[in-house]
């Protein structure tokens, strides 16, 4: 009984070990500005087309994202697209949902086959450069029910 106690807490760790490790990563850091927010931040310079990020996602489904859409949740979302269904929502763990918006952005964004998302510099990003994506629509006239689709 011990031992499969000993193995299920192992198996626990060892996974929340790997989603912290594809969450966090050596390019980026958490910090906080005074118009936005919290943002993503280049712990060093990143040359384009490298990989600062890969994180889990915990998707909703149809009825979930509808109540996710009237809170404030849905600023922290990302439009999942799997095959013909739209409307369904996944958040980002990690620093993942925690990018910012830019209608010049730095970092693009894509949805890997097996749901997590995979963020990727598009520019050289300096040390201490905020890491940017285009969420889809303009901050002025958000509307939720529209998202980044450049997956």
């Amino acid at each position: 009984m011990w031992v499969f106690a000993l193995r299920f807490c192992s198996l626990i760790i060892r996974r929340f070990i790997t989603y912290y490790n594809h969450s966090m990563s050596n390019f980026c850091y958490l910090n906080q500005d005074s118009v936005k927010g919290r943002g993503v931040y280049a712990i060093n310079t990143v040359p384009p087309d490298t990989v600062i990020m890969t994180c889990p996602t915990i998707g909703f489904n149809i009825l979930e994202s509808a109540i996710i859409l009237k809170t404030k949740l849905w600023h922290y979302v990302f439009r999942w697209r799997l095959g013909d269904i739209n409307g369904l929502v996944c958040i980002a763990l990690g620093y993942g949902s925690l990018v910012n918006h830019s209608t010049t952005p730095n970092v693009k964004w894509i949805m890997l086959d097996n749901g997590d998302i995979q963020f990727i510099t598009m520019t050289y990003v300096e040390k201490d450069s905020e890491f940017l994506i285009d969420y889809g629509y303009e901050l002025p006239n958000m509307n939720p029910s529209i998202f980044s689709t450049n997956f």
